[in-house]
């Protein structure tokens, strides 16, 4: 190997050391490595919302590149799949619903963030997105209209819920000028860094000392000032080193409450998540496909009618793809016929031909799908799985080794409902 190839390696073994401490995020693009789908499937149902640690973003809408400022590089989708479960949005009349009007697009739709949160509970019925949207003055009517629908899964009450109750639903937090939802205690920080950091570990530890009783809210964000990248590439590594000591400490606290952040990356949201515990392997790996849009569920908007049957009923599709979930997640591990199942398609796939003896397998497979009693064909079944295990052209060991190195879980259409 020459000097440029151990160059080129030892480049790559940076980037990717360096990946693995990400406390930003500045690319629209998340790895497969990151993606923590189903974290609070772990968690107790009777556990009070406010008691778990929950990353969010600030801001969560203005990661457009037409957003002055920006405050997130990365889109909903990959929010969603980074873990984050807290969305700060501030609403105006035309960020309801966008319509081109010459004017210059800021930030994504209300009417978006709501269709894309929907499609993500319908798929991970056992976490929570908690919401806390500020409309301004010209758009408090609407956005408590296109909220108070009784037939959305949305949380609207006042009294802190277990996370049981609010397994797949928009829990509703309030703001200053929307009153829907749980109330919260918020501390931010003022606009002088040199004490930024110190401001951060006492609301957090103000935050630690209440969460079990009452919702708490830490923004450790830019407030007010023109450069939210620049602060967050400071603060966020400080969130996480604050919260790896809090972790470490004999009077450790039970939970930190919600922390919204700008611009955070993997690293700091998996310290939070960390801060509820083990949670066993609760993550879900995706393909890294290059792009947010590749990444995430097709972004159609909402048509001005769609706009008020956005949380209408579930069609039949959508009842039968609940319950496949559902059946999939209590049913456990995949059995070896599975895993060879899927090292035959990945074969087939890449130009093996079907042999006599995987015809019949097939076929026995469905004489057994539709009830058959055993018979010749059976016999036939055993030996071509015999046949399967000692033929040199179908190594069964070595094709399932690839397929579970190339493990994907596909994700599901989004559902016809939005």
């Amino acid at each position: 190997m020459g000097n440029l190839q151990y160059l080129s390696v030892f480049i790559l073994v940076a980037i990717f050391t360096c990946e693995c401490k990400k406390h930003v995020s500045v690319s629209e693009t998340l790895s497969y490595k990151y993606v923590s789908h189903k974290w609070m499937k772990k968690i107790e149902d009777d556990k009070l919302l406010s008691a778990i640690s929950i990353p969010g973003t600030h801001q969560s809408n203005r990661y457009l590149k037409t957003s002055e400022p920006m405050f997130q590089a990365w889109g909903l989708h990959n929010q969603l799949d980074a873990g984050v479960r807290f969305f700060d949005l501030h609403v105006s009349s035309d960020s309801i619903k966008y319509v081109k009007t010459g004017s210059v697009q800021e930030s994504e739709t209300l009417s978006y963030f709501l269709k894309t949160m929907l499609t993500f509970l319908v798929k991970q019925k056992k976490e929570t997105l908690l919401l806390r949207i500020t409309p301004d003055e010209g758009a408090v009517a609407r956005v408590t209209k296109l909220l108070s629908r009784d037939d959305w899964p949305v949380w609207r009450d006042k009294e802190i819920p277990t996370l049981g109750q609010v397994r797949g639903k928009i829990v509703l937090i309030q703001s200053s000028t929307l009153e829907l939802g749980l109330s919260v205690h918020v501390t931010e920080l003022n606009t002088d860094m040199d004490t930024k950091e110190t401001q951060m570990k006492e609301n957090i530890k103000k935050a630690s000392q209440k969460c079990e009783q009452e919702m708490m809210l830490t923004y450790t964000v830019a407030n007010g000032e023109s450069e939210p990248l620049k602060i967050a590439k400071t603060l966020n590594k400080q969130v996480d080193n604050y919260l790896l000591n809090l972790k470490g400490d004999e009077n450790r606290p039970h939970c930190v409450g919600i922390i919204a952040m700008d611009f955070p990356g993997p690293k700091v949201i998996q310290t939070i998540i960390n801060f509820n515990g083990k949670l066993g392997e609760g993550t879900q790996i995706v393909v890294d496909s290059g792009s947010n849009e590749d990444v995430a569920l097709p972004d159609s908007d909402i048509s001005e009618n769609e706009e008020e049957d956005i949380g209408g009923e579930t069609s039949a599709a959508e009842g039968s793809h609940a319950a496949d979930e559902e059946h999939h997640e209590e049913g456990g591990e995949s059995s070896a016929a599975e895993g060879s199942h899927a090292a035959d398609e990945e074969h087939h796939a890449e130009g093996g031909e079907t042999s006599a003896a995987e015809e019949s397998h097939a076929a026995d497979e469905e004489h057994h799908a539709e009830g058959g009693e055993s018979s010749a064909a059976e016999e036939s079944h055993a030996a071509d799985e015999e046949h399967h295990a000692q033929s040199d052209q179908h190594p069964r060991k070595k094709i399932i080794k690839k397929v579970n190195c190339h493990k994907v879980h596909r994700r599901p259409q989004p559902s016809p409902l939005l």
